[in-house]
């Protein structure tokens, strides 16, 4: 039997009103130029845009945390990103600064996924849904992730006892 746990990404109230209100926003808009606009290249040209940037943001979007006995997944939308235990050399809790810089990802529609930067920790990939339930995922090439989820601390804690019984 496979020994997991499995927790789920819980946005933050600004990124659901975030993703509601740009989702809306975009839908109405393709609908008026549909509705209104004669230049149809126009009307193509926005509906790729979006379909694109939904298509985007659906596949970084994270759903959930799992932690099984030779990985950590991070379960998202449209696909699974695996990070074996082998290769990770620290786990702690961590809280992203409000200062953290989008390089390019998501700054709350559909979470928060992509590339960040912040000072004094520098440059991370970010896959979480609130800033305060995040950690962070340190590898031993000194890749970065901060992800989040909830009851974070329960999964911090078994996946440090995990990597200390690996060593």
């Amino acid at each position: 039997m496979r020994n997991y746990m499995k927790r789920y990404v819980v946005y933050s109230r600004s990124a659901w009103l975030l993703t509601v209100g740009l989702s809306a926003l975009l839908c109405g808009t393709v609908l008026g130029l549909l509705l209104l606009c004669e230049e149809r290249w126009l009307v193509l040209s926005w509906s790729i845009l979006v379909v694109v940037m939904l298509g985007v943001s659906l596949y970084y979007a994270p759903m959930r945390i799992v932690l099984e006995d030779d990985a950590l997944r991070i379960e998202r939308s449209l696909r699974i990103k695996a990070i074996p235990l082998a290769l990770i050399g620290e786990v702690r809790p961590y809280r992203p600064a409000c200062a953290a810089v989008s390089l390019c990802g998501s700054g709350g529609f559909l979470g928060y996924w992509g590339w960040f930067a912040e000072k004094g920790l520098g440059r991370y990939f970010a896959y979480y849904g609130r800033k305060s339930d995040c950690f962070l995922v340190t590898l031993k090439d000194g890749r970065k992730y901060v992800l989040g989820c909830r009851e974070a601390s329960d999964l911090v804690g078994a996946l440090g006892a995990r990597l200390a019984a690996r060593s």
